[in-house]
């Protein structure tokens, strides 16, 4: 057990804290690097870009927290013994699937962000915190009798208990078809904003703190206008996620009960309601998988053109 302090990764643009734990050496750009993904389930390996693949692997990360009652003899060395085991859960996460990057024209800490995106995208899509724990440059299959092998930690722990998501052909065509706007899109401010606070939801503690994060995450997206940002807010998540005229109405009316329940967490500390959270994350990702399919940011509220619409006359054509 060594004394160090840890070091807080921000992330490049806002500064913010992110939950992603890059690395402290630096890997080779010319090797290959593998990041193992839990509580996912695939059926085969599937090439989702002519530099990424999903595989099948077995990775088990596990750390059990201790105590140590004696300070070291010097700085960075071991604490002495005795140690003593914490009752406490502690980190534990079964990996089946492996994400490989192969080697492309970029630095480390780029191929580390690559890899990041990919897992992001899957959890969108997926709708549920799956997780990456480890990477490292050899794979897991072939640690075993490899060499010098280094592993590092790729995400922190994620306090959340699901079964694992099956990725079946749909949801790997939606990877496929979504993975290059993504890498557009992340250039545009408010859609990277969105994207990275729709992400880092799944690592807040309490669900005042979601549900902020949540509406801050639309807003940056859709960019309502100041005056009146409520009910602008509402028009155009009406406007642009409603699937039928019903629908848009539905979400409107939505949209304002749950601006108000994130009003009263921030301004009354009152908790909101679980439901209420996993609704205003549904309405989110909404947004976000439109805006991945068209491959484009939302507009003014008189430049959307509404799926019902859009349905209605592409069916006419």
């Amino acid at each position: 057990m060594t004394d160090k302090k840890p070091k807080v990764q921000k992330h490049p643009k806002t500064g913010e804290p992110t939950a992603t734990v890059l690395s402290r050496s630096v890997i080779d750009p010319s090797r290959n690097l593998h990041v193992a993904i839990s509580r996912v389930e695939i059926e085969r390996d599937r090439i989702i870009a002519p530099e990424v693949e999903l595989r099948k692997t077995y990775a088990h990360a596990f750390a059990h927290p201790m105590l140590a009652t004696s300070p070291p003899v010097k700085e960075n060395t071991h604490h002495p013994a005795p140690w003593h085991a914490i009752a406490a859960p502690g980190v534990v996460e079964t990996a089946t699937v492996e994400l490989v990057l192969y080697p492309r024209e970029t630095s480390s800490v780029d191929c580390l962000e690559h890899a990041r995106n990919v897992v992001s995208l899957i959890r969108l899509l997926s709708g549920s915190p799956i997780h990456a724990p480890v990477y490292s440059d050899v794979a897991f299959s072939e640690m075993a009798t490899a060499k010098g092998v280094e592993v590092w930690q790729f995400e922190a722990p994620i306090d959340w208990a699901i079964p694992p998501v099956k990725l079946d052909d749909e949801m790997f065509a939606e990877i496929e078809t979504m993975f290059d706007p993504l890498q557009t899109l992340l250039r545009n401010e408010g859609f990277n904003s969105a994207f990275r606070l729709a992400d880092g939801m799944w690592w807040l503690p309490t669900l005042d703190a979601q549900m902020v994060a949540i509406w801050t995450a639309s807003e940056a997206l859709m960019k309502p206008d100041r005056n009146d940002m409520t009910k602008q807010l509402a028009r155009l998540i009406r406007a642009y996620s409603g699937v039928s005229r019903q629908d848009g109405e539905n979400c409107y009316q939505r949209v304002i009960s749950l601006c108000r329940a994130r009003g009263e967490a921030v301004h009354a500390g009152v908790q909101p309601r679980p439901q209420d959270v996993q609704e205003s994350y549904y309405i989110l990702r909404r947004l976000l998988l439109r805006a991945l399919a068209e491959g484009s940011v939302p507009g003014r509220i008189e430049t959307i053109t509404p799926l019902w619409q859009r349905a209605a006359e592409e069916g006419q054509g």
